[in-house]
């Protein structure tokens, strides 16, 4: 027997289901009775109405959402039934299963499936064919029916050959999962229906009430029918008389009617045994509008404290409600515990937003990958690294030293590159010096050899291990040796389970455990499926199952605000309701029609078929209803919230619901709405943001705004109050016009640990360059030591490797060519070819074992445009060696010098280093070689008039190398200085592609030699008074510290341009050569 009880929610439906519960227990207190509703928040909220506001005790009385109760009979089922023989059972699994299942079936070539274009559906497709095949399995339509009325043209003609193979893989699939032994939470409900009159636990009951439904699918109803014929069952439907409730009577009239004869009885209708009605209760209505997501949901915050501190609400009688709670994720939780408001969810979170996921996926990738770079540093420096935590013996492991090794050493994937590593782990340090002229243009490193050590023990096994995971293999087999993995080599628990249905559904877990447990027992469910898979397609799985995955936003044990979707909302009261979102194509949400089964068949099957299924189209009445009764489940107050503009300001439209409730936003009206401003001056007066309902970042704003000193506060609130105050004074003196320049633009005033540092080791030409181009640049670069934390890593070789390739070659194709004689004796062809070859070879291969190589067509173009330079140049050298008398001595050596200080009365000291060293086998005489490759081919002005660039500080090396001499074994000088200085540009692409380009040493004696002096002591004396303004050009554009400069701030670039000292560096840049 079936009764129905119909009206709205509040407060009919509930006052008829507690009136009936008092008249059951009152005839017999240990009388059963089970309540069965749609949701868990709906469970919660009747015990807290039945026992906590009514007083009623719960005994006998069972709160069971469909799952829970299907579940109680499928028990009793095994217990009852499996005792007297075998009894089908059904594995539950998720709807990635389905998925894989309908992969699989789509390679095997269905019959009559060749219009879907199975091979060819885009990864995206599998779960929107699996959702319509859902709609057809959930209204258990008859595949076989469904084909003869597409033969019998039923359907749209155009659309035949499409929906055979519709329905041909529907009954595949059904097959599929019915020989597997799997199925989904309606299978479970249609297995147990034919045991609902034998269930021990029903024939206990006396009724069994229907709490909350509108709607159900027809597994479900067959179901509630069955159990209707059993024992008395009481459906409590909401429906009113307002037009939005129509979605919910056309499924009362088509199908509850016939199930109970046709009758219903209104709740709270005038009888002897009825519940009383309540008295019509005055909601107060507002609408609110803010710009963006946090500032719409900083107004709730503010309205909520308001109610509880001014107004007696509590904060477990008020709901915040949207129909989607997804865009809101990221804001939520942060927004709410700003204010200190304690709340409840329905709202999940990315389970990959979890670093301790992340980490697991790119530990799954690393074979697929190639062991690439990202990957394995993400691995190996995760806090979850299990040998990072170990006992180091007092050695402190350096996980950002370890990322630096690997970039500097050009590694990008493949085992063979990291094995550099273990060479470098075996020397005390490695290191590369900036100031090298082979390296002149490459990146300073140095790492101790212990962490290399430390780095390469990381790496080792985790190598080998992975080196070990298996090809292919099954689903089950595949997820155990990569757990087995991750314990080896993180500390992130995995909490493996073995079968979904034994624990709740994983996407509500409780914690991220428990969700990781979830998606293993989901891979390992795929292992029924009996396929061999490739551990790449293992992993690409496991990544989709982990995007899939969810955890909850907020414990649901805790009290606080409700914050709920619409769905997890149907049924609840409030006193105090806040509807948030209230934008189109958020509510109602946007809706199409499926891609597969259009709107058009799913009318055939509902109307000619007879089959429960909706069209998706329909969904806008479900829309309409859940408005409908989120509005009426507002007890006093009602806040309609929407975003009039997003987060950029881009404009947003209004819900078309407003209407419903007759306050739509209108313009002309300014009092029908309240509109949160966006500035914060604007907010401050309005009541809703006097200092008792501000957070604490608020106040410390406001604080501010209105020039009192904020440090006290911040102190109290655990921030640091001392650095705030000096940085907000800080930006007073950086946003102020004052044409001097301050300590904030680069002038600072302790500067004697630098200028003693760099007078003790020496000055270097390039450091000395870098000051004179900007001297922002040289403080951050040799003050700071500041260095790229994210380089670009190349798959080719940049210029300054190609320069460091060409450098080593020239080196040893020289030592060997002059212990053969060269130049003075003359060599054939092929034995200079063979040498070149050779010094070609070994400098590659010194390369290779601690560099990146990258792609291996690219790395042999690079080695022969080494090989065509070396050739050119020993060709050009010995050239010039025969007219000058000058011959190749000695290489890479180190150099250094002095140059008087005019304003400090003392020497300053320079280093450098010396490509190559000729000598004059008569006088004695030496000059210095240096190579500058150009990837370009283009020798600008400024580099072929060396004297000139050296004036203007542009090219330093020249005109410092010739007052250097060669440092001995101690550091000390000897030797004669250079009497010339060339340079050498190694032009791959040019002709020739040799150019010289020569600096005489006599200039510092000749007219332009006391230019040259005025120019050293204009960088020496910025640099000694620590004058590191910017300057702004043409260079910032390539600046490796461009992203911390302000010379887009206009007051600090209007300072730096005016200053003397820019000025200064400005004349030093215009000056030309003095003539004789």
């Amino acid at each position: 027997m079936l009764r129905l009880v119909t009206g709205p929610f509040h407060p009919t439906l509930e006052s008829q289901l507690v009136h009936d519960l008092r008249v059951l227990k009152s005839g017999n207190p240990q009388a059963a009775v089970a309540l069965v509703v749609p949701s868990d928040q709906l469970c919660r909220s009747l015990k807290r109405l039945l026992v906590v506001k009514q007083g009623l005790a719960l005994l006998n009385v069972h709160i069971l959402s469909f799952h829970q109760l299907a579940l109680q009979l499928q028990r009793e089922r095994l217990t009852t039934v499996g005792a007297a023989g075998a009894v089908r059972q059904i594995e539950l699994v998720t709807d990635t299963f389905f998925e894989r299942l309908l992969q699989h079936l789509g390679q095997r070539n269905v019959p009559q499936t060749g219009a879907l274009r199975l091979p060819q559906l885009p990864s995206g497709a599998w779960p929107a064919l699996w959702a319509s095949l859902r709609d057809l399995k959930d209204a258990t339509v008859d595949s076989g029916l469904a084909l003869r009325a597409v033969e019998e043209g039923q359907f749209p003609p155009e659309d035949g050959e499409k929906l055979k193979g519709l329905f041909t893989l529907y009954a595949a699939l059904r097959n599929g999962s019915a020989a597997l032994g799997v199925g989904s939470p309606d299978d479970l409900a249609a297995l147990v229906t034919d045991f609902v009159p034998a269930s021990p636990f029903l024939r206990s009951l006396s009724g069994l009430w229907y709490y909350g439904s509108y709607d159900l699918t027809q597994t479900q109803l067959t179901l509630l029918e069955s159990l209707s014929v059993s024992l008395p069952v009481t459906v409590y439907f909401p429906l009113s008389e307002r037009p939005a409730y129509g979605f919910a009577r056309q499924f009362l009239e088509r199908h509850l009617y016939p199930i109970a004869g046709g009758a219903d009885e209104r709740a709270g209708a005038a009888s002897g045994d009825a519940a009383p009605a309540s008295p019509e209760v005055h909601v107060s209505v507002e609408v609110r509008n803010a710009a963006g997501i946090d500032d719409e949901l900083t107004l709730v915050c503010k309205q909520i404290l308001s109610l509880v501190e001014t107004n007696g609400f509590a904060f477990d009688e008020i709901g915040v409600v949207g129909r989607t709670l997804v865009p809101y994720q990221a804001s939520l939780k942060r927004t709410f515990d700003q204010h200190r408001i304690p709340f409840l969810s329905s709202a999940t979170a990315p389970l990959l937003q979890e670093p301790s996921v992340k980490t697991l996926l790119h530990l799954a990738r690393l074979k697929g990958s190639g062991l690439h770079r990202p990957a394995m540093l993400d691995v190996i420096t995760s806090p979850w690294n299990r040998r990072l935590t170990a006992d180091r013996g007092g050695v402190e492991p350096r996980p950002d030293l370890w990322r630096s090794a690997v970039l500097a050493l050009g590694i990008t994937r493949g085992e063979e590159e990291w094995r550099r590593l273990a060479q470098l782990g075996r020397l005390e340090s490695w290191s590369s010096d900036a100031d090298d002229p082979v390296t002149e243009e490459l990146e300073s490193l140095a790492i101790d050899g212990v962490q290399l050590r430390l780095l390469w023990g990381c790496l080792s096994p985790l190598i080998e291990d992975v080196k070990r995971l298996p090809e292919q293999g099954g689903y089950s087999a595949m997820t155990d040796a990569f757990c087995s993995l991750a314990e080896t080599h993180l500390t992130v628990p995995l909490g493996v389970s073995t079968a979904i249905d034994e624990m709740s559904q994983w996407d509500d877990a409780s914690d991220v455990n428990e969700a990781l447990s979830g998606v293993f027992a989901e891979l390992r469910a795929l292992d029924r499926l009996d396929v061999n898979v490739t551990w790449d397609e293992w992993a690409d799985t496991f990544a989709e199952m982990l995007a899939r995955a969810t955890r909850p936003l907020a414990p649901p044990s805790h009290h606080g605000v409700q914050v709920l979707d619409a769905m997890a909302a149907r049924g609840l009261g409030f006193r105090a309701l806040f509807l948030i979102g209230m934008n189109e194509k958020l509510f109602p949400r946007y809706i199409h029609e499926d891609g597969f089964l259009r709107d058009r068949h799913r009318l055939v099957l509902s109307e000619t078929l007879g089959y429960k299924i909706d069209q998706k189209l329909q969904g806008y009445g479900e829309e309409a209803l859940l408005f409908e009764l989120l509005r009426a489940s507002a007890g006093e107050r009602l806040y309609l919230s929407y975003q009039r503009a997003d987060a950029a300001g881009r404009p947003l439209a209004p819900s078309g619901y407003l209407d419903a409730v007759g306050v739509a936003p209108h313009s002309s009206v300014p009092e029908s709405l309240f509109a949160l401003p966006r500035r914060w001056p604007d907010r401050v007066d309005l009541p809703l943001f006097m200092p008792h309902l501000q957070t604490r970042e608020e106040l410390s704003v406001s604080t501010v705004l209105q020039g009192r000193d904020v440090a006290a506060l911040l102190e109290a609130i655990g921030r640091d109050g001392l650095l705030f105050s000096h940085g907000l004074g800080a930006q007073g003196v950086i946003e102020s016009g004052h044409p001097a320049l301050s300590a904030y633009d680069g002038i600072l005033e302790h500067a004697g640990a630098h200028w003693q540092t760099v007078t003790e080791r020496g000055l270097s030409p390039t450091a000395l360059e870098t000051y004179a181009r900007c001297p922002f640049q040289y403080f951050s670069g040799q003050v700071l030591k500041l260095e790229s934390v994210r380089p670009v890593p190349s798959m080719e070789l940049t210029p300054p490797a190609m320069g460091q390739l060409c450098h080593d070659a020239l080196r040893r194709c020289y030592l060997a060519l002059i212990q053969q004689g060269w130049p003075a004796t003359a060599l054939s062809v092929s034995a200079i070819t063979a040498e070149v070859n050779r010094a070609v070879l070994q400098a590659s291969e010194a390369y290779a074992r601690t560099h990146s190589t990258g792609y291996a067509l690219t790395w042999e173009l690079a080695q022969e445009s080494v090989r065509r330079l070396i050739e050119a140049t020993i060709m050009l050298d010995r050239e010039a060696a025969l007219a000058s008398g000058f011959l190749p001595a000695e290489f890479e050596l180190d150099a250094n010098g002095m140059l008087p200080d005019g304003s400090g009365g003392q020497e300053i000291p320079l280093r450098g280093r010396w490509d190559r060293l000729d000598r004059h086998p008569g006088s004695g005489a030496v000059r210095v070689i240096d190579y500058k490759y150009r990837a370009n081919d283009r020798v600008e002005a400024k580099d072929r008039n060396l004297l000139q660039a050296a004036l203007r500080a542009q090219r330093l090396q020249p005109a410092l190398y010739a007052v250097m001499t060669a440092a001995g074994s101690s550091g000390d000088q000897q030797g004669p200085q250079p009497e010339q200085v060339e340079f050498l540009y190694l032009l791959p692409h040019a002709a020739p592609a040799v150019e010289r380009v020569s600096f005489a040493a006599s200039a510092w004696q000749g007219p332009s030699g006391p230019m040259l002096s005025r120019t050293m002591q204009v960088l020496f004396d910025g640099i000694r008074a620590a004058q590191y303004f910017i300057v702004p050009d043409a260079h910032c554009t390539h600046c490796d510290f461009s992203t911390a400069c302000r010379r887009a701030h206009q007051p600090s670039w209007w300072r730096a341009y005016r200053s003397s000292q820019a000025r200064t560096l400005r004349d030093v840049r215009s000056q030309k050569v003095a003539r004789d």
